[in-house]
This record gives C-alpha cells, sequence and structure tokens, in this order.
C-alpha cells in the first residue's frame, strides 16, 4: 500500500497487478478509504530504469541518467548519488520505488521525469 502522502498527480503504481498513473480522484478516494489499498509500489528494476531513460554504466550494475543539472547515479542497492561539475551529493536513503523516484527527479530539475511504461 503506497500512502497518499507519498503520491504526486502523474505517478505511476500498480492497480490490480496493471500499470495505473495517478489522477486526483485517487486522493479523493484514499482519503475515503475506498481506495486505500488499491494502490501499490512499482518496485525499481533494471528494466524500468531503462524505461526512464537511464543507462547501464559500463562494467557496473549501476545505472546513469544525464540532465542539464547533474547526472544521477542509481546503484543497485537503490542509493543515489547526484554528480555535476562541481560536487557529487549521496543520497543516504534508498529509493526503492518508481513513484519515490519520479518525486525526486521533479523536486530535483522541476520537470516530470519521462517514464516509457
Amino acid at each position: 500500500m503506497i500512502q497518499s502522502t507519498e503520491l504526486r498527480i502523474g505517478n505511476y503504481c500498480l492497480e490490480d497487478g496493471k500499470m495505473y498513473q495517478v489522477t486526483l480522484a485517487d486522493f479523493y478516494n484514499m482519503h475515503k478509504d475506498d481506495g486505500a489499498n488499491r494502490l501499490q509500489p512499482i518496485p525499481l528494476t533494471e528494466d524500468i530504469l531503462i524505461k526512464c531513460g537511464f543507462v547501464v554504466i559500463d562494467g557496473t550494475n549501476c545505472h546513469r541518467l544525464k540532465n542539464d543539472i547533474c547526472d544521477i547515479i542509481v546503484y543497485p542497492s537503490g542509493h543515489i548519488e547526484l554528480w555535476n561539475d562541481i560536487e557529487t551529493i549521496k543520497i543516504n536513503t534508498a529509493i526503492k520505488y518508481l513513484h519515490q523516484l519520479q518525486n525526486l527527479y521533479f523536486s530535483l530539475t522541476g520537470n516530470e521525469l519521462q517514464v516509457n511504461l
């Protein structure tokens, strides 16, 4: 189950085992308890990262996404590093699910992460 406080409109999750994009109505249903257990998180897998535009870093199990602001590196543990020309920032909390990655990307760039499911 995903808490409504973890989601934004447009996040992807699972509904009845199928990919689903969150809408405003979902928040209403969550607060009524009609849909509280309906939405499940999508685990971050190599396939999901590649569908988000990440590429495998040669010789590693890590994935990188380049954008105008920084490079985002995702390690197999789910830990993330942000790289730019000046510094490296390590995020000590593991990102385990697609909606968490979408929210982090939006917070960093102000843009939606392109997900091609």
